[in-house]
């Protein structure tokens, strides 16, 4: 979920949409008020993690609702990575 996402411009905000819709594993997603509930298709590989770790870090979305995905294979990296990077509320 990504809340009270902050655009710079109007080519940001499709920037923020493109990328989403290039994700392989994003199915979908949909707005509620100032949330944006985002769908995926499938349990996160590690690639994918990545991936939507460098996207929540660009948006500034928390990433602490990553922590369902780690597993005994990842929590040696993607521990750390959540915990070395700011809560949304912080970068506000």
């Amino acid at each position: 979920m990504a809340t009270n996402v902050r655009y710079y411009s109007e080519l940001d905000e499709r920037a923020f949409f493109d990328w989403l819709d290039r994700m392989p594993f994003v199915s979908g997603y949909r707005g509620v008020v100032r949330d944006l509930f985002i769908d995926l298709s499938r349990v996160p590989t590690d690639t994918d993690l990545w991936e939507i770790l460098g996207f929540c870090r660009r948006y500034r979305v928390d990433v602490a609702q990553l922590e369902k995905f780690v597993t005994d294979e990842n929590r040696h990296w993607l521990s750390d990575e959540i915990a070395r990077t700011p809560s949304s509320a912080d970068n506000r």
